[in-house]
Formats: structure tokens, sequence, C-alpha cells
């Protein structure tokens, strides 16, 4: 099977570098490493004319490398609607809790096309419900459940780790990372945290505002894995994170989590650990200390074993190729998927 995927990086990397990645980043990654996939690099930034450009180079692609199965894992990428009509069923993972207005009723179109959706967690999917309901949109009927990523790292536990508390996520105020230093205020902890930039105005404004606070930028991924093996907990500070990639490197390793959870109390990557001790949710920052306290009495072993257990790449592996089959065969039973329809973005 011959995959096109086009990369959509905000960080404007390239799908080969090492360092510390988002989700979809190192998604992209995964696919490339596991599949046969021709990957086609896209900015973050682009204007309409080198839309139409990009596409035209896809299109081309999709001949040349007689390509079975478009894989794409981010709304921005110029793929995901216009190419809906070229003959080549789309597979689409909603990796992020849009706020594009247009979001449901886009889905919705792709998979009355004979295109599939999936999400990348029930909160992802229950995200979308909730829009659906709440703004009179249509319903987003999802083709399933893939979670982004498996567990890569298998190095020894650390069974002493340091006392400090880490976070590891791109500088915005959607992830909000610096927050960690709030957390550990009152406790005996130190906050560490990894960051990197994007190119979107949001991120540069908030690592300006908040760079004067102790961070590592953008380290080596292998160093990455490092830190959250010798801390105490990793701390998600990203209340609406839809899967939570550093929960499950963070776990996979054997360190516990912290979770700033949403005003319900709910939070997407409570559904990546094992069991439920490994995680704990928390709504004010002064709750950080009880969750560590709790957090420590864990079997660090236990954590990782389990983890791994959950989230092996076998079942990855196998879990997306039923995926790919499936897209293709609910493609082709489809009798809606040559249909002209009005184009809600223009390129």
């Amino acid at each position: 099977m011959n995959i096109l995927m086009p990369y959509v990086d905000i960080g404007n990397g390239s799908i080969t570098e090492k360092s510390v990645s988002g989700g979809t980043e190192l998604f992209s990654r995964l696919v490339k490493k596991n599949f046969d996939t021709v990957v086609f690099d896209i900015p973050w930034q682009t204007t309409p004319a080198e839309n139409r450009k990009y596409i035209t180079q896809m299109k081309n692609l999709v001949e040349e490398h007689k390509i079975d199965l478009i894989l794409s894992n981010n709304i921005k990428a110029v793929c995901f609607y216009a190419l809906r009509n070229i003959g080549v069923p789309i597979l689409h993972i909603t990796h992020t809790n849009y706020g594009l207005f247009t979001a449901n009723e886009t889905l919705a179109k792709m998979i009355s096309l004979g295109h599939s959706v999936f999400s990348v967690s029930q909160y992802n999917k229950m995200y979308f419900d909730n829009r659906a309901e709440r703004l009179n949109q249509p319903k987003v009927n999802f083709a399933g459940v893939l979670n982004p990523a498996y567990c890569q790292h298998d190095i020894p536990v650390n069974t002493n780790p340091e006392k400090t508390l880490i976070t590891v996520g791109r500088s915005n105020s959607y992830k909000h990372p610096f927050v960690i230093h709030k957390m550990v205020k009152d406790t005996e902890y130190t906050a560490e945290v990894i960051t990197s930039v994007g190119v979107d105005e949001n991120s540069i404004l908030y690592y300006e505002k908040n760079k004067h606070l102790p961070h590592k930028l953008k380290l080596p991924h292998n160093e990455v894995i490092d830190r959250l093996s010798n801390s105490t907990a990793s701390v998600i500070t990203c209340i609406n994170e839809t899967f939570g990639i550093t929960a499950l490197e963070s776990l996979s390793v054997g360190t516990p989590v912290i979770i700033r959870a949403d005003v319900t109390g709910n939070h997407a990557s409570s559904e990546i650990a094992a069991h439920e001790s490994h995680r704990i949710l928390i709504r004010k920052s002064n709750e950080t200390k009880s969750a560590i306290d709790s957090l420590i009495q864990i079997d660090r072993n236990e954590i990782k074993q389990m983890t791994q257990e959950k989230h092996n790449k076998n079942k990855w592996v196998t879990d997306y190729q039923n995926a790919f089959d499936k897209t293709i065969q609910t493609y082709k039973k489809s009798s809606n998927h040559n249909m002209y329809i009005k184009e809600f973005f223009t390129f």
C-alpha cells in the first residue's frame, strides 16, 4: 500500500528532525517509519497561490507513485479538502479540537463523499459531538479511534528520580507550559520546562512574555526522554489536549503523570494510562502537592510495564493497517465520492 502524507509542522521543521516535537509531528514520523509513505512538506503559512501549486504537485505524486491512500492529520494541510474528488480515499485524523467554526461541517462533508475520519481519543470525539449539539452543526460520524503513537523507548526505570516536575510542550497560550512554575511554588519540587516556539503569532507572543522563566528550548528528543525518566512526575499543562504524547512517553519510562483537567474534570491524557493510579487529574495549582504525594507511592516499574503492554508497536501497526484497509473499502462502497460539492476553503 502506498500512502501520500502531507506534512505540516507549526515549527516549520523537517520530518527527519530529532528535536522535541508535538503529537502530529511524532505521529507523522511513526507512519513514515512503519509504512510505505510519500511525504509532501507544506509550510505552516501559505498563500492561495502556493496552495494551488501544492495541490497540483500532490496530484502529480498520486499518479507517479500510484497512491492508494491519502493520510491527512492537519486541517491546514491543503490536501484535506482540495483533493477530495481525485479518486483516492482520504483518511483524516483529528489531532486537534478545531476551533474553526466550519470544522464539523467540513468533516461531515468529507465523510459524505466516502472518506473516513478518525479521532485520537474518546475525549477528542466528544468535543465534536458537543459542538454538533451546542452549535446545531452536523454530527461527525467517526470511523473509529486511533492512538497517534506507541511506546518507543525501553530504558531502565529510575526508581530514585530528582525532585523535579517536568512539562514538555510548545510555547503558546493553549499548551501553557510555563504555568508549571506556579504549580510548584508551594512545594519542595523544581519546575522544568522543555519547550519550542512555533511560527504563529500566539506562540511567539506567549514565549516572549514568559521567556524570563527557567526553561530549555528545543532539546533533542532523546534528551527529553532522559529528563522525563529522571523526574518525579510529568505534568500535562494543556487543559484541552486531544491525546498527550508527553503523557505516553512519560508513562512508558515509568514516570507518573499529573494532568490539568478541564472544567468537567476530564482530559484526553487520562485515557492513556494503563491504570488510573498512574495519573492524577487536578483542577487547581494548590492540588499539586497532594498529587505528588500520591504518585510517589506507585511502583514506577509497574507503570512502565503496564504502559508498554497497552501501547505496544505491534498493536499500533495492526490498528493502522486495519484503518487504512477500512478507509479504502468504505470509499469503494460509497456512491458519492465523485460528487462535486462547493468548496469551503479558497485555495
